[in-house]
């Protein structure tokens, strides 16, 4: 058995190409050529020739092609990363072959030895057993029952040659057993002797639990993935593959879990190693995305892809070296997908952000439409939400916010934007944006889509960290003097700006209420009068300006949500409808009772929850009878209200807009 640990030690193994199309590679050329440097000197963690002599060629292959030197090992072919795990190992040249050469003859059954029905009989198939993941066996299924437990003896065993762990959960059906090895190769055994019916070599390593899928017309087919994020179709009777899809082009990506299968549908999960990637001192990172992708079962053929996380990753600042970074990153897809056909979903987990800024999509579980793969809803599972329930989760008003709250990390909380964002193109002007309170903590990427949309609209964005509330939220509460020290702060910030672009209507209200609130201090009066001339909600700021930034097609129903401060206290109703008919695609749908409140009403759900629940609902009620896929709404507390009451998504119309100008999809 080769031990595990040489995976580790192999990270400063430095392969840059070599020529794919030499017959007969020659591993000490190679080192020579390209190691030196980095195994003989300059690099003092990289194992030397003596640690590398002690490691054996399996398992310097497999750490070459599909795992911690899988970078370094990306433009060798099998041969040339062949030629050099021999030599490094002290092997002869040509004397480490191929996986499937490295299996013995007498491991294979003998001729005539397959059941007519290979696949009749007990199962479990595929990590989950069942499409839902329930990992629940009945003894029907199992031929087995509790009671025969303790009776259980040992019958065979199969070594898998050159590795040191298979890497993946293994699947029975009938009298096969399927498993795959950190190498590549996946295994067909024979379940009453543990004999070889076939062995099939991927590219790379698998980890993925095999799962078998049955056709229509009876024909059976394993499904798995591999280290190169590639996925295979093989017939389950000879190994021969039917087909061989990739996946996910990022040089990280991988295929760790399970791909589920339902009617004849793959749905594949996307995860990667690019953590480990960042440990170089000039690697920009951080630019992969979890995914998930479904595949048409009979051809291999992409149905949908949707990323875990939306936003595609953009410059944002550079190490004390100066290397590039890039964020949002991670959100990998590291399970089999759950799949709950009933309500035509998929369950799938995600994993860490790998840079900043912070996701919402990361640490959550999230739901997506099988059909289309639109993202339903995310819970996100690690957050400044279960740290707020137990300080504040006593207090009856507090515990109403807290069932409101959507889920937040705490490094998406506390997340900046840059104090200065440049125009795109011809500059139109100078401006002030106002990040609010909730907006900052809650909806952080609305703040940063809201930014970018201005940019491609020719304006100048500064975001001032401070201060970080208007102190609407206060005069609502009837804490007048707290909202009055927080008006001062925020027009000394801000009024030497042409204009201040808010993108909450709570905020934006109170903000253009400046005049009448300090309307009795004479050194402010005057002040609060000019500044709040200069308060337009983002929708009022763009309509007052032909489009500039291209947009490209959205094809989706929404139903625009009319926030009362925004439609009622500023007039503002015309505006945010204007801006998001100029989205090709995009239908807008009008609800009845469009005047009616949704019940948030600045702190109104808060400190009556029932009345405001009743409101929320007959809202959602109005939304959902329109037949649109999503909301838009430009209020917060209106999107959280709505939100509880729905189960489609409800989206800021800066956010729909910068997907459109972008390119993206919600």
């Amino acid at each position: 058995m080769w031990r595990i640990v040489v995976l580790g030690i192999l990270v400063g193994l430095c392969l840059p190409a070599a020529s794919a199309a030499q017959q007969a590679p020659n591993g000490e050329t190679i080192y020579k050529q390209h190691c030196v440097g980095c195994h003989e000197g300059s690099v003092p963690r990289a194992p030397n020739r003596e640690a590398l002599r002690a490691m054996e060629p399996e398992a310097i292959d497999t750490a070459l092609s599909s795992f911690s030197m899988r970078r370094q090992g990306a433009s060798l072919s099998s041969a040339e990363r062949r030629a050099v795990a021999a030599f490094l190992s002290g092997r002869a040249a040509g004397s480490y072959g191929a996986p499937l050469e490295m299996i013995g003859k007498d491991g294979y059954c003998s001729a005539g030895t397959a059941p007519r029905d290979p696949l009749a009989g007990a199962a479990w198939n595929g990590w989950g057993i069942d499409p839902r993941n329930s990992r629940s066996q009945t003894a029907a299924a199992a031929g087995l029952t509790a009671a025969d437990i303790p009776k259980l003896k040992l019958k065979w065993a199969f070594g898998i040659p050159g590795v040191s762990a298979s890497g993946s959960q293994i699947t029975v059906v009938g009298s096969r057993a399927f498993v795959g090895s950190r190498n590549g190769v996946v295994y067909a055994l024979d379940t009453k002797t543990g004999c070889l019916v076939w062995a099939f070599e991927a590219d790379a390593g698998v980890r993925s639990t095999p799962v078998v899928g049955r056709a229509a017309d009876g024909s059976s087919t394993l499904y798995f993935g591999d280290a190169h994020a590639f996925v295979y179709a093989l017939d389950v009777n000879t190994g021969q593959r039917r087909w061989k899809v990739k996946v996910e082009e990022h040089l990280d990506a991988m295929i760790t879990g399970g791909v589920a299968y339902h009617n004849g549908r793959l749905y594949v999960p996307v995860s990667s190693l690019e953590e480990g990637t960042a440990a170089i001192p000039t690697y920009e990172c951080c630019t992969f995305r979890g995914s998930v992708v479904a595949l048409d079962a009979a051809s291999g053929k992409q149905v949908w892809k949707t990323y875990t996380i939306s936003q595609a990753p953009q410059r944002t600042t550079k190490t004390a070296r100066g290397t590039q970074l890039w964020g949002p990153s991670g959100g990998a897809v590291w399970s089999q997908p759950a799949v709950d056909a009933e309500r035509n979903r998929i369950y799938i987990s995600t994993g860490d952000n790998y840079s900043n800024p912070p996701a919402r999509e990361s640490d959550a579980i999230m739901a997506l439409a099988m059909d289309t793969g639109r993202v339903l809803w995310i819970q996100q599972t690690l957050g400044v939400n279960d740290a707020l329930a137990k300080r504040l989760g006593r207090v009856p008003e507090l515990q109403a916010m807290l069932k409101l709250a959507p889920p937040v990390t705490r490094r998406a909380a506390i997340q900046q934007l840059a104090e200065v964002t440049p125009a795109k193109g011809a500059q139109r002007g100078r401006i002030a944006f106002m990040q609010g309170c909730v907006q900052r903590v809650f909806f952080g990427d609305v703040n940063a889509a809201t930014v970018r949309v201005l940019a491609a609209e020719g304006f100048e964005v500064h975001a001032p960290r401070a201060p970080r509330c208007c102190g609407s939220l206060q005069l609502h509460a009837g804490v007048e003097d707290e909202a009055v020290a927080l008006a001062k702060a925020t027009i000394a910030a801000y009024e030497g700006f042409e204009h201040v672009a808010v993108n909450v209507a709570g905020c934006g209200s109170g903000m253009k209420d400046y005049a009448h609130l300090l309307a009795d201090d004479p050194a402010w009066a005057d002040r609060a009068t000019a500044f709040a001339a200069k308060v337009r909600d983002v929708s009022e700021l763009l309509a007052e300006f032909e489009p500039q930034a291209p947009r490209h097609p959205l094809p989706m129903r929404v139903a625009y949500h009319d926030a009362c401060h925004l439609a009622h206290a500023q007039k503002v109703r015309a505006q945010p409808r204007a801006l998001l008919n100029t989205i090709p695609g995009l239908e807008l749908k009008e609800p009845a009772e469009w005047e009616l409140c949704c019940g948030s009403a600045g702190i109104y759900n808060l400190v009556e929850p029932e009345a405001a629940a009743k409101l929320g609902a007959r809202k959602a009620a109005n939304l959902e009878a329109t037949g649109a896929e999503a909301i838009a709404a430009g209020n917060p507390g209106c999107a959280i209200q709505i939100g509880a009451h729905l189960d489609i998504p409800v989206f800021h119309p800066m956010t729909l807009l910068d997907h459109s100008i972008r390119g993206t999809r919600p």
